[in-house]
C-alpha cells in the first residue's frame, strides 16, 4: 500500500484467519473450504486496510487517498475494486462489506482477523508464453482479478464463463440514437438468454493517454460487436458503482502496454472474469500490427463469451497506425457525448479511411444528436454498406439505427423496437429505447406506460437511474413539473458521486432546473443550470454544457438584450449543434419580440424554421409552426391561422403540444362567436389526453372562463378563474385577476371592479413595453371605458396604437381603434369615434364576431346620436338576432339595454330581460357607458329579430 499503517497482527505474519476464510498475505490469495482466489494488487491493498481497521467507516475520499495516493483515477475504480472484492469473498461473505450511502464502506467480519501458522504454499499456476502476433491466451503475470470463492474448483480450468442476465444502460440518454429490428417477415428463432458485459479499460498507461490508443481501439471494436447482438447488453464501468446487487455481468478487462525490453512491441491483453472463473488472452506485435490484433482478439472474445457466435461473419478491421490512433481519439469524444468533437474527429478518420464503416456509424450518430439529420442519414447509409458482413440479427439492429436517423420515422422505429422488446424481454434496453422514441414521436402517454411497469423495480440501480431520467423527460413533455422534479431527484440518488455518472447527474440537474423554472418562473433557482453545465464539462461533454447555459439564459425574463444569447448561438453554430442552434434562434427571436423589434423577431423565426426544415427536425418545425400561428392571429390572418391549425392537428401530437394547438383552434372559434364549438374543442382535447398537467389545466381554465362569461354562466366563470390563477405562473395569475375584474363589472359590482382595475394598473405597469404589455393594456382600457373612465382608456390605447402598428399586428390595431371609438363615443366625441370606427372597419371589412359586435354597438350609438333611428334599429335588430343565434348572453343583454320597455311580446320586454338577467347574473351587461338613452321600438324590430325558440 502507498499509505503506511500499523496492522494489529505481528510483523512477519504470513497468514490470517477470518471466520472460515484464510488470507495469504504473501501471494494475495483467499482460501476457504478447498477453494481459493487470487486478488489484484489494489484490491488486495483495499482488503488489507479493511482487515486492519474493521468496524470503521472508511470514507471514499480517505480510501482514494490511502489506496491510490498520487494517482489520477476515476471514482468508479473504488466501486469496481469493492465489487471485485465482494465477488472474491463469495455470496456467503460479501455482506462483510457494508455500503454506507453517500459516505463509504464499513468492514464487518464475524470475528477479528487472527494470525495463523504457515502452511505449504499452493502450487503455482502454470504460465504460458508466446511472442509476436501469433501468441494467444498468454498469461499476464500476477494481476488477474479474483473469481468468487464459491465458484472456484481447484481441478476446473478457468476458461468458460457463463454470462448472467442484466439490463442495458439507456443509450438514448447516453447520446446514441435508438435502434430497432426488421419486424414481421424475418425468420424468428427462439430468443436466447440475455447476457450482460462490462468493458473495463485498465493498464499502466491509463485511459485517455496516447499510449492507451490500442486499448481504446479494442474497446470500440468490441463495444460495437457486442452491442449489435440483441442477446447482449453492454454496461458501462459506472454501472458497477451502483452496487448492482445480484447482477453478475461478465467483466472484460482490456489493457495494452509497450515491452520495455523490446522497444516498439505492443502487448494487447484481454481478461474475462465472472462467477465461473478467469480467462486471459494476449497478442504481441508492432504498433502497425495493432488493428489486426484488435480484430483477432475481438473474434476470439465473442466466440468465448458466445459459443453460438463462434462462426459469425464480421467485417475485417483494416486501418493503418495513424488512422487507428485518430479513431481512438474520435471514439473517446463519442463516449463522453461531446458530439461536436466526435463529428470533427470522425470526419478526419473518414477522410483518411473512407472504407472504415464504424467511424461512419459513429459520425452518423453524432450528426443526428447535433440535429443534422440529412447528413446523418447519408453517413448511416454508407456505414451500413461498409459494415458487412455481419450476423443477420445484428443487421436488423443496424436497420433500426438507419431508420432512427430519420426524424420522420420515429414512430415506425418505436414500433419496431417494441417488437424487439417482446422478442427479447430480458433486454431492458429495447424497452428504454422504445419509450424514448415514443416520446420523440409525440406519444408521451405510450412511453409512460412502458416506463411505469412494475418490473423496473427489479432492475439494477444503474438501469433504474436511466429509467428515471427517461420517465422525467416524458413528464416534461406532459408538463407534469412536480413529477419531473421527483424523478430527477430519484435519478440523482441512484447515480453515485464522481466522474462515472457525471453525465447522468448533469441531465438530472438540467431536468430539475427546467421543471423548477416552469413551476416558479423568475423565483426558480437558476444556479441548477450552471451546476448541470459543470457536471457535463467534468465529463468532457461541452455540447450539453452549452445547452444548460442556454436554458439558463432562456429562463431569465425577456429583456430585449440578445448579446449573451448571440454569443451562445455563435458557439452552437461553430460546433455544428443544429438542434441547439434552432432553439437559440427561437429564443433570440423572442428577445426581439419582448423588445418590440418584430421585424427581427419574424426574421429569426424564419431562420429557425428554415434551419429546422433543412435538418429534417420535425419536432422543432411543429414548435415553430405554433409560434407562427400566434403571429398569424396577431396580424389578423385568421384564414392562414386556421390552415396552420389544420396542418398541426393532422400531426400525431400528444400531451401539452396537442393542448396548445387545441387552444389556438378554440380561440379561432371564439373569435367567430362559435362558442359551443370552442368548448367542444377544449373538451375533446382533454378527453384525448390521458393526464392534463396542472399548468395546462390552468391555461384551459382561463379560456373556459372567457367562454362561460360570454355565454352567461357566471358561477362557472368564477370557478374557472379560480383554477386559472391556481398555478405559480405570473401571466396566468394576472389573466385570472383581469377575468375576476371583468366578471365583477358584468355582474354589476362596479365598486369591486374599479378597485381591481386600480390594482391591476399598478401591476401591469411593471411590464416592459411589448406584446404582453399591449394585450394587457387593451383589456384594461376596455374595462376603464365601461367604468366611465373614457379618458384613462384613451390614454392607454393611444400608447398602444403606434407600437402595434409598427409591429404589423393588424388584429391588435383593429382592437385598439375599436377601443378608441368606444372611448370617444363614451366622451361624446362623435367625430373621433367615427374616424376610429372607419379605420377598424377598413382593416377588417368582414370582421369576425368578437370585433364586429363591438363595432356594431358603436355604430348603433352613433346612429341614435345623429337621429337616424331607422338605421340604428335595423343594425340593433341584426346584432340581437346574431347574438341570440350564437348564444352570446352579453351582447343580447347589451342590445336590450338600448331599448325602452314597450310591453307585449317584444324581445326587450322587461320580463324577458329580467329572466335573462336572473339566469345569467349579468346585471352589469348594458351599454349605459355609451351615453345613449334607451329608445322605443315602434316598428317591433327587436321582436322580429328574435328567432323561434330552439
Amino acid at each position: 500500500m502507498t499509505d503506511t499503517f500499523h496492522p494489529p497482527w505481528p510483523a512477519g505474519t504470513r497468514h490470517l484467519q477470518v471466520g472460515d476464510l484464510r488470507v495469504d498475505l504473501r501471494y494475495r490469495r483467499l482460501t476457504a473450504t478447498g477453494q481459493e482466489a487470487e486478488l489484484p494488487q489494489k484490491v488486495f491493498d483495499l482488503f488489507l486496510l479493511f482487515l486492519a481497521q474493521p468496524h470503521v467507516l472508511h470514507t471514499r475520499a480517505d480510501l482514494f487517498e490511502r489506496i491510490w495516493a498520487g494517482a489520477i483515477v476515476e471514482d468508479a475504480n473504488l466501486s469496481q475494486s469493492v465489487w471485485m472484492l465482494r465477488r472474491a469473498l463469495g455470496p456467503a461473505r460479501k455482506g462483510w462489506i457494508r455500503t454506507v450511502a453517500k459516505a463509504g464502506y464499513v468492514f464487518e467480519p464475524p470475528a477479528p482477523p487472527q494470525p495463523v501458522e504457515d502452511e505449504p504454499a499452493a502450487a503455482a499456476e502454470g504460465r504460458g508464453e508466446g511472442g509476436g502476433v501469433a501468441a494467444t491466451a498468454a498469461v499476464v503475470d500476477g494481476t488477474q482479478p479474483a473469481a468468487p470463492l464459491a465458484a472456484r474448483r481447484p481441478a476446473r480450468p478457468r476458461w468458460r464463463w457463463p454470462l448472467a442476465a442484466a439490463a442495458i444502460v439507456l443509450l438514448a440518454l447516453a447520446g446514441s440514437l435508438a435502434w430497432f429490428g426488421r419486424g414481421p417477415g424475418s425468420p424468428v428463432a427462439p430468443p436466447p438468454s440475455t447476457h450482460a458485459v462490462v468493458l473495463v479499460d485498465v493498464g499502466a498507461d491509463g485511459p485517455g493517454t496516447d499510449g492507451a490508443w490500442p486499448t481504446t481501439l479494442l474497446h470500440a471494436w468490441l463495444d460495437w460487436k457486442l452491442d449489435a447482438l440483441p442477446e447482449v447488453t453492454v454496461l458501462t464501468q459506472a454501472h458497477l458503482a451502483t452496487d448492482a446487487g445480484d447482477t453478475s455481468p461478465t467483466m472484460v478487462l482490456l489493457a495494452s502496454s509497450e515491452d520495455p525490453r523490446r522497444p516498439g512491441e505492443v502487448h494487447l491483453r484481454v481478461r474475462t472474469w465472472d462467477d465461473g472463473g478467469e480467462r486471459r488472452m494476449e497478442l504481441r506485435g508492432s504498433a502497425a500490427d495493432v488493428p489486426g490484433m484488435v480484430d483477432r482478439l475481438s473474434r476470439q472474445l465473442v466466440a468465448q463469451l458466445l459459443p453460438g457466435r463462434a462462426n459469425a461473419a464480421w467485417p475485417v478491421l483494416e486501418l493503418d497506425q495513424a488512422t487507428a490512433r485518430a479513431y481512438a481519439t474520435a471514439f473517446s469524444a463519442y463516449e463522453r457525448r461531446d458530439w461536436s468533437a466526435a463529428v470533427r474527429h470522425n470526419r478526419e478518420v473518414v477522410e483518411r479511411a473512407p472504407g472504415f464503416g464504424l467511424a461512419r456509424l459513429h459520425l452518423a450518430y453524432s450528426l443526428g444528436r447535433l440535429g443534422q439529420a440529412g447528413e446523418a442519414r447519408r453517413q448511416m447509409a454508407a456505414a451500413r454498406r461498409l459494415l458487412a458482413p455481419i450476423p443477420a440479427d445484428a443487421d436488423t439492429v443496424l436497420d433500426a439505427s438507419a431508420l432512427a436517423m430519420d426524424p420522420q420515422s420515429t414512430a415506425e422505429a418505436a414500433a419496431a423496437y417494441g417488437a424487439l422488446a417482446r422478442r427479447y424481454p430480458d433486454n431492458a434496453g429495447f424497452q428504454l429505447r422504445e419509450a424514448w422514441l415514443l416520446g420523440q414521436s409525440g406519444q408521451p402517454e405510450a412511453a409512460r406506460t412502458i416506463l411505469e411497469r412494475p418490473a423496473w423495480a427489479r432492475q439494477p440501480a444503474g438501469v433504474r437511474a436511466h429509467r428515471a431520467l427517461a420517465l422525467a423527460n416524458v413528464h416534461m413533455s406532459l408538463g407534469a413539473w412536480e413529477r419531473v422534479e421527483a424523478l430527477a431527484d430519484e435519478a440523482t440518488g441512484l447515480a453515485r458521486p464522481g466522474p462515472g455518472w457525471a453525465l447522468e447527474r448533469g441531465e438530472a440537474l438540467l431536468l430539475r432546473a427546467q421543471a423548477a423554472t416552469a413551476r416558479h418562473g423568475d423565483k426558480a433557482d437558476l444556479s441548477l443550470f450552471e451546476q448541470a453545465a459543470r457536471e457535463f464539462e467534468s465529463a468532457g461533454n461541452h455540447n450539453d454544457a452549452l445547452l444548460a447555459r442556454f436554458l439558463a439564459q432562456s429562463a431569465l425574463p425577456p429583456s430585449g438584450d440578445t448579446r449573451q444569447l448571440d454569443a451562445l448561438l455563435a458557439q452552437a453554430h461553430a460546433g455544428g449543434y443544429r438542434g441547439l442552434e434552432i432553439a437559440m434562434l427561437r429564443r433570440v427571436a423572442f428577445q426581439h419580440y419582448a423588445a418590440g423589434r418584430h421585424a427581427d423577431y419574424r426574421d429569426y423565426l424564419g431562420q429557425a424554421q428554415a434551419a429546422a426544415k433543412a435538418a429534417g427536425d420535425k419536432a422543432s418545425s411543429r414548435m415553430l409552426d405554433m409560434d407562427l400561428l400566434n403571429e398569424d392571429m396577431m396580424r389578423g390572418d385568421l384564414a392562414g391561422a386556421q390552415r396552420r391549425v389544420a396542418r398541426l392537428r393532422s400531426a400525431p401530437l400528444e400531451g401539452d403540444d396537442a393542448l396548445w394547438v387545441a387552444q389556438f383552434d378554440a380561440a379561432l372559434a371564439t373569435v367567430r362567436g362559435d362558442y359551443d364549438r370552442a368548448g367542444a374543442i377544449l373538451d375533446d382535447s382533454v378527453r384525448r389526453t390521458r393526464t392534463v398537467p396542472a399548468i395546462s389545466d390552468a391555461r384551459l381554465s382561463c379560456q373556459r372562463a372567457e367562454l362561460a362569461l360570454q355565454q352567461g354562466r357566471l358561477a362557472d366563470a368564477r370557478d374557472q378563474w379560480r383554477r386559472c390563477g391556481s398555478q405559480e405562473q405570473s401571466w396566468l395569475q394576472l389573466q385570472a385577476s383581469i377575468g375576476r375584474m371583468q366578471t365583477s363589472l358584468l355582474a354589476g359590482d362596479r365598486v369591486d371592479a374599479a378597485q381591481r382595475l386600480d390594482d391591476l394598473r399598478a401591476e401591469v405597469e411593471r411590464f416592459d413595453a411589448g406584446p404582453d404589455r399591449w394585450l394587457l393594456d387593451l383589456q384594461l382600457a376596455g374595462a376603464a371605458t365601461r367604468l366611465g373612465r373614457a379618458r384613462q382608456a384613451t390614454a392607454l390605447l393611444e400608447g398602444v396604437l403606434p407600437a402595434v402598428g409598427d409591429a404589423g399586428y393588424d388584429w391588435l390595431v383593429a382592437q385598439a381603434e375599436t377601443g378608441l371609438a368606444e372611448a370617444a363615443a363614451a366622451r361624446g366625441d362623435r367625430d373621433a369615434s367615427a374616424r376610429h370606427l372607419a379605420r377598424a372597419r377598413a382593416l377588417f371589412p368582414e370582421a369576425p364576431w368578437v370585433l364586429d359586435s363591438r363595432l356594431a354597438e358603436v355604430e348603433v350609438a352613433l346612429a341614435f346620436e345623429r337621429g337616424d333611428h331607422a338605421q340604428a334599429m335595423s343594425r340593433l335588430a341584426a346584432l340581437h338576432r346574431r347574438a341570440h343565434e350564437l348564444g352570446d348572453a352579453i351582447i343580447q343583454l347589451e342590445t336590450h339595454s338600448l331599448m325602452a320597455p314597450a310591453g307585449g311580446e317584444s324581445a326587450c320586454d322587461p320580463q324577458v330581460r329580467a329572466a335573462l338577467v336572473a339566469s345569467t347574473g349579468l346585471r352589469g351587461a348594458d351599454l349605459g357607458w355609451l351615453g345613449v338613452e334607451p329608445q322605443l321600438d315602434p316598428v317591433g324590430a327587436l321582436a322580429a329579430s328574435r328567432p323561434a325558440k330552439r
